[in-house]
């Protein structure tokens, strides 16, 4: 029986076109059907463009790794390096003690009786809150609800969203509420007075007072409810506007001591 690789065994091993015959001759050297590494196997050189990929995917790694080591992923939409920019406010321990009310209570009796309170802390965004209940001089059962509340945000600029934020509660109006928004000046960076004006004319029922300053935002909200329609003491949007203003300033003075 013939052997193999002959005219009538299996096909002659591959003709390598580097080593070219040399691959032929050390075909008939080796074992019986077998063709021996070295007429096969032949140097080739790796392509420039591979060491080039390989080398960005090695400095990829790298750089994801020392963002990891850093934190560096967590900051992201800081405008500030990272650092969040309070503007001197301090989180207290309690809100209603930097709560000032004063202009609100000269017009209203607070009553008798602890006033609700409760603050968060996180490394992200911290939070404290205080809502005291007032009696309206016009009427036995009417309450004027009144409350402030304070948002440190630490990761993030709430700048670009804080107008919008504001603005759309035009879109808010519907048959029982009818929502203005006033931009004011004079306190912080930003500042803006909702009104909810649905019993008609110059009378108001709601208000909110929203204040950012850095990336401190306080709020300052109001509301009057009674059993009838001729319960409580009604204000203008002047009145209003001027007594709230008053104790947002005094309010925020007091977060900076």
């Amino acid at each position: 029986m013939p052997a193999p690789g002959g005219p009538h065994g299996a096909p002659p091993g591959p003709y390598d076109p580097v080593t070219g015959a040399q691959a032929q001759a050390a075909y008939g050297q080796g074992t019986p059907g077998t063709v021996p590494l070295t007429a096969v196997r032949s140097p080739r050189r790796t392509p420039g463009w591979l060491w080039a990929l390989g080398g960005a995917l090695l400095a990829s790694a790298v750089w994801a790794g020392s963002l990891l080591a850093t934190g560096g992923f967590e900051k992201g939409g800081d405008t500030g390096g990272g650092k969040a920019d309070l503007a001197g406010y301090t989180v207290p321990s309690d809100m209603c003690e930097p709560f000032d009310r004063s202009a609100l209570a000269a017009r209203y009796s607070e009553e008798s009786g602890d006033p609700t309170s409760y603050g968060s802390k996180d490394p992200a965004l911290s939070s404290a809150y205080c809502s005291v209940t007032m009696k309206s001089s016009g009427s036995d059962y009417a309450r004027t609800y009144v409350s402030f509340t304070g948002d440190w945000h630490k990761k993030s600029d709430p700048e670009p969203e804080f107008a919008p934020r504001m603005k759309a509660y035009t879109e808010r109006s519907d048959d029982t509420s009818t929502y203005r928004v006033r931009q004011i000046g004079g306190i912080g960076e930003e500042a803006f007075l909702i009104l909810d004006k649905s019993q008609g004319g110059d009378t108001v029922r709601w208000a909110r007072l929203a204040v950012r300053d850095g990336w401190f935002e306080g709020t300052l909200e109001w509301s009057n409810y009674g059993t009838g329609p001729n319960d409580g003491e009604s204000l203008s949007e002047t009145e209003l506007r001027k007594m709230m203003t008053s104790d947002m300033k005094a309010t925020l003075e007091a977060l900076k001591k």
